[in-house]
């Protein structure tokens, strides 16, 4: 028993630690460390196969699920968070979870889940982290519909009060392009040059200047 435990703890210890390492890469860059992924995958399917009755059993499900959704394996991160969600209510991973489960739905094609999720998502007592990721997803879906009022509303609550500066930005940009899109050129004109302050990037920043041009 000694033994098995040591094994246990090892391999969760080594896919947490490829999982991490996958993660501050994504996060800090946008890149796709499939490798530690894959890991990270291989190691947790071990758990959830070999330790059904560990108390880390819902972390070892949060890691295969966020990974599969990493390496595109969406239809299998959809099924692991839809586990996680029912059979853990307590978990830490929950709220992420749902938020994850929302952008699954969205990648197989599910939209009006998927937008459920994320009105929920919006409206409920979720961290701001969370509340702004949704709202972008609003945001972009309406536009995409060309309700534009509807759309700028989420982006602004991004903007306003949710989002990371990037986040703000990125919010910014898509209420000037949904008004100009929209014809209403000299509401996007102003909209266009607040971009300026937020620090854009010089392809933001350029962008900004042609289009208020």
């Amino acid at each position: 028993m000694s033994g098995g435990g040591c094994v246990y703890f090892n391999t969760f210890f080594n896919a947490k630690k490829s999982f991490n390492t996958a993660e501050k890469a994504r996060k800090a860059s946008g890149s796709i460390n499939l490798a530690e992924y894959e890991t990270a995958i291989a190691k947790c399917l071990k758990i959830v196969d070999l330790y059904p009755k560990s108390k880390y059993f819902d972390d070892a499900l949060f890691v295969l699920a966020v990974s599969y959704y990493h390496t595109k394996k969406y239809d299998k991160a959809e099924r692991r968070l839809r586990e996680l969600i029912a059979n853990y209510p307590n978990s830490k991973y929950l709220k992420e979870a749902t938020v994850y489960l929302s952008q699954a739905k969205l990648q197989l094609g599910e939209t009006p889940e998927a937008m459920a999720g994320f009105e929920e998502i919006f409206q409920s007592d979720y961290p701001k982290e969370f509340k702004s990721q949704a709202a972008m997803e609003l945001g972009d879906f309406h536009k995409r519909e060309k309700r534009f009022d509807q759309a700028n509303s989420f982006f602004r609550s991004v903007r306003d009060s949710l989002g990371n500066v990037n986040q703000q930005r990125r919010a910014q940009i898509s209420i000037a392009d949904g008004l100009y899109d929209n014809f209403r050129f000299g509401d996007a004109l102003g909209e266009y040059l607040q971009i300026l302050g937020l620090k854009p990037t010089k392809f933001e920043e350029y962008h900004a200047l042609f289009q208020a041009a």
